[in-house]
């Protein structure tokens, strides 16, 4: 069965890169702290990164747990990045 995407997901999906981590969908201020804790400020950077693993989700997701940020919602965002980039 699959999961129907929120509208404010597909927007994501969608749309072009918002530069505020909080353009994101379902970021937690405490991911966004985490975050900028390690210098990763924009959402174009999050971008960037996902792109220096040749869009490999596996390694992006690993990425991120390295970071501390929580396995669910780094699974979750290497799937978003993953189709709003499929094409690229």
């Amino acid at each position: 069965m699959m999961v129907e995407r929120s509208q404010v997901t597909r927007n994501f999906i969608r749309n072009a890169i918002q530069p505020d981590l909080r353009s994101i969908p379902h970021i937690t201020q405490h991911i966004i702290s985490q975050l900028k804790y390690h210098n990763i400020t924009t959402t174009d950077q999050i971008v960037g990164y996902f792109f220096s693993f040749n869009r490999s989700q596996m390694l992006f997701v690993s990425f991120l747990k390295e970071l501390g940020i929580d396995e669910q919602f780094s699974i979750f965002l290497g799937e978003q990045l993953g189709h709003k980039f499929q094409t690229i």
